[in-house]
Order: structure tokens, then C-alpha cells, then sequence
């Protein structure tokens, strides 16, 4: 990677799956403040770096929290989120998923 910026470099070599993989399996425990943690934290790197795939990914995976927390309202809105960052990242079967999920919280 020569051309790549320093950044860029250094998020390559610890990459952000993992913090979202993480708010995954905090989720999947009960842990959900830590995972909302994780979460918030994975989704401001992706945005900043315009990756929409991974954005549209942990938006949906918080939704997902939401709903296992009972709360519908912000489960709604994440799905709707992240249909809208999986377009951007043209990934039309995810959005409609996503748009799916969204339609069930209402």
C-alpha cells in the first residue's frame, strides 16, 4: 500500500470489524450499554471514511439492539438509517432488508 495514507494504513492494520464484531457479541450477552459503546464508535470512523457497507451494517446491528431492548421507535429509525447507508454503498439487497426490518418495528 504505498499510496495510502497514514491513516488509512493504520486502521488497515487493526481493522474495524473488530469493534463492531465486538458490539455483536456484547449485544448477543446482555451487555448493551457496552455494545451501544462499541457500536458509536465503529459508526463514527465509517462514516467519517464514507464507507456506507460497513456504516449501513452497524446501524443495522444497533437497530437490532434496540429491538432486543424493546424499544421500536430507535429500532425503526436504525434500520431506516441504514437502508439509506447501504444504498449509498450500492447494496440494494441489504437496504430492502433493512427497509423490511423497519417496516416490522412500526
Amino acid at each position: 500500500m504505498p499510496d495510502t495514507p497514514p491513516t488509512v494504513a493504520v486502521l488497515t492494520a487493526q481493522p474495524l470489524e473488530y469493534t463492531a464484531e465486538r458490539g455483536s457479541a456484547l449485544r448477543k450477552k446482555g451487555r448493551m450499554a457496552e455494545a451501544v459503546e462499541a457500536y458509536a464508535k465503529a459508526l463514527e470512523v465509517y462514516q467519517e471514511f464514507e464507507d456506507w457497507y460497513w456504516t449501513g451494517k452497524v446501524l443495522y446491528n444497533l437497530a437490532l439492539l434496540h429491538g432486543d431492548a424493546g424499544r421500536s421507535p430507535e429500532a425503526h429509525t436504525c434500520f431506516l438509517q441504514s437502508a439509506d447507508a447501504f444504498t449509498r454503498a450500492n447494496a440494494p439487497t441489504e437496504a430492502a432488508q433493512a427497509r423490511a426490518r423497519a417496516a416490522e418495528q412500526q
